[in-house]
């Protein structure tokens, strides 16, 4: 996947070219694009965001990647949160308790989020909302990791750069959907 790839070089203007010619989004058109759409919905979760990646690239802190990492995975939790409280999910037929604590998954609250209280989806709208669901969970699972990481990689930076954008990725798109749906 050609974006992915991108994601993880946009150090190199080789790179930075390309992705103009194509016209792929950078992380930090991603970054302006989601934030823009935080800040209509809470000012907090723009912040999270703005400081996830500033933290990340500032090398003079000797844990960003951990501090990071934790910002950008509260960004997803914090988001869905707000977009999907529990107290609405669990009154959904669909829901079913699927954690250790019963409350919904980031699964089934990306489910919400974007469709809110309407069950009657068409079937190639429900894949993509399937598919988008556990993209965003997985992501979850993936900054959870190197929240409780001990050792670092030397290419840990452009890891968690195509990391973070994918997850932005994943966050508009969730947005993107809830305003077919919503309407807002």
């Amino acid at each position: 996947d050609i974006t992915k790839t991108l994601a993880t070089t946009y150090g190199s203007d080789e790179a930075k070219e390309f992705a103009k010619t194509f016209d792929i989004p950078t992380p930090y058109d991603n970054q302006r694009d989601l934030g823009s759409k935080l800040s209509e919905i809470d000012m907090r979760l723009k912040t999270k965001l703005d400081g996830a990646w500033q933290t990340l690239k500032d090398r003079s802190k000797k844990d960003r990647f951990l501090q990071a990492t934790s910002s950008m995975r509260d960004l997803i939790s914090d988001t869905l949160q707000v977009l999907a409280p529990d107290e609405v999910i669990v009154r959904r037929p669909w829901f079913k308790p699927e954690t250790d604590d019963g409350r919904p998954s980031h699964r089934q609250r990306a489910r919400y989020a974007m469709v809110g209280k309407n069950d009657a989806i068409e079937y190639p709208d429900l894949i993509a909302i399937n598919e988008l669901s556990k993209n965003i969970g997985g992501s979850y699972k993936k900054l959870n990791k190197y929240v409780h990481l001990r050792q670092y990689d030397t290419n840990l930076e452009e890891y968690l750069t195509g990391l973070f954008n994918q997850t932005q990725i994943y966050l508009l798109k969730i947005l993107e959907i809830r305003q077919r749906f919503f309407g807002k």
